[in-house]
Order: C-alpha cells, then sequence, then structure tokens
C-alpha cells in the first residue's frame, strides 16, 4: 500500500492576508518548472508584490498527487520536465469543473518543447492549443492590444521573452489578445472555474536576472497581480471526495 508520507508540500507564506482578496496558491514543482516563482531569487520581486496583497505560494516537489490542489485557490503549472498522467489530466479538469482555477505559463524557452502534448491533452476541452515549438521572440517581444478583462485591466503593454505561441483558440476560451500572435488564453465556467494561460513567465523576473524583460518593464507586474485577483478565494472545488483519494492509496 502506499502511504501519504510520498507527498511532500513546502508552504510559503508570504505574507499576513491584507484588506484584499488573499489567495492561495499551489505550484507544480513535481511536472513543472513553474517551481521557480516560489523559491528562486530571480522571482524575488515578484514574490513580494504577491506578498502585498496577501497571497500565499505552496511548493508541490515531491511525487504527485493533484487530488490535493482541492485545497487551493489556484494551481499554478508550467514548463513541463515530466508529462502528467491521463488521471492526473482528468483530475485536473475535475478540479476547474468544480470551481478550481488553473494558470499555465508554459513557455518557450530552453528544454520546454518535450512535454507540450501532455499540456495539451490538459487544454484541449478549453479549444487551447499550445505550439510544438516555441521561443518566439527569443531576444525579447513588446507586445500591446489586450481585450477588456478582469486580467488585462490597466494593461497596455507587455514585454515577453522566449514566447510559446497558442496555435488554436476556439470557444469555449476566449483570446485577451486584439490581434496576432496569440499568447494570453481565458477559460471560465459557470461555477467560476477558470483556465488562465499566458505562454511565458520570465516577464516576471527580476530586473537585472538575465531575462530580456522583466517584472519592471511595461505592465508586466500588472498582469500578475491581475491574475491572483481575478481568481475568487472561495473556490468550490468538491469534484474530488475523501474516497477518491482514499481510492489511490488502497
Amino acid at each position: 500500500m502506499k502511504t501519504l508520507a510520498s507527498v511532500l508540500f513546502l508552504t510559503i507564506l508570504l505574507s499576513s492576508p491584507g484588506d484584499g482578496l488573499a489567495i492561495d496558491a499551489i505550484v507544480d514543482g513535481y511536472h513543472s518548472q513553474a517551481n521557480t516563482l516560489v523559491y528562486h531569487a530571480m522571482f524575488d520581486d515578484a514574490r513580494a508584490a504577491l506578498s502585498g496583497d496577501g497571497h500565499t505560494l505552496s511548493l508541490l516537489i515531491e511525487q504527485t498527487a493533484t487530488w490535493r490542489i482541492v485545497d487551493y485557490d489556484l494551481y499554478v503549472t508550467g514548463t513541463l520536465n515530466d508529462s502528467y498522467s491521463s488521471y492526473e489530466v482528468t483530475q485536473l479538469q475535475n478540479y476547474v469543473a468544480g470551481g478550481g482555477a488553473v494558470l499555465v505559463i508554459h513557455d518557450g524557452g530552453y528544454y520546454s518543447d518535450d512535454h507540450t502534448d501532455s499540456m495539451n491533452s490538459f487544454l484541449a476541452p478549453y479549444g487551447i492549443t499550445l505550439a510544438a515549438t516555441g521561443d518566439y521572440g527569443s531576444a525579447g517581444v513588446h507586445m500591446t492590444g489586450f481585450e477588456p478583462h478582469c486580467i488585462t485591466n490597466g494593461v497596455a503593454e507587455l514585454g515577453l521573452d522566449s514566447v510559446r505561441l497558442i496555435t488554436s483558440l476556439t470557444a469555449p476560451a476566449v483570446d485577451l489578445t486584439t490581434g496576432d500572435p496569440d499568447f494570453l488564453a481565458y477559460y471560465e465556467n459557470a461555477v467560476g472555474g477558470k483556465v488562465i494561460v499566458l505562454t511565458d513567465d520570465s516577464l516576471w523576473s527580476d530586473p537585472g536576472a538575465g531575462g530580456d524583460q522583466n517584472i519592471g518593464d511595461y505592465d508586466n507586474l500588472a498582469i500578475l497581480l491581475n491574475i491572483f485577483g481575478c481568481v475568487e478565494a472561495s473556490v468550490s472545488a468538491e469534484s474530488l471526495s475523501w474516497g477518491d483519494v482514499k481510492a489511490i492509496y488502497d
């Protein structure tokens, strides 16, 4: 029998909740490279900004157990080091169907192509397909033109670096850009479940950390805070019961 000890979570409390809406986010460091957002020095400014709004980041750092994300408002994933199993894809989709929010920052940098098909399996029901190969704008690219939305509120310009483009974007997802290329998409269901896709993460790196664009450029910081601000804290992600969880370990 497997035991719950095979799963380890590291929780990092960024600050005490402030007057605004505080989000509890879980960042997948087992499958994805998004873990650097939680602990790497190159994202110190991003963490400080989230701290200022009282948000909490937790890091999944060992054997995956995607059912645990029901305890969180937002699940963050990105460029994959390891594919999701078909079971995990289903559980992630169930999480969204139950009201959970997922942020995908699958960029186009180094070693980012190997498991894109796995991410596309998760995104398929929402009408979103990522390019098989990335690295658009590897020397930095300036993006303008955004549809009105809580995520794009106050955002007129973004500076991105090594973007993985969205090659297909159809209903039920919506395109949050007003032109080409596509890199920002949003899906929401009737119970508040959300999928947010922004195919770059270097836009939130610190100035001087090596990226061609960083969190101090344009409205890069604003869109990070908007994403967290658009995720409701009272997520009702109850598509998985303890019986579902227990079945994994029996």
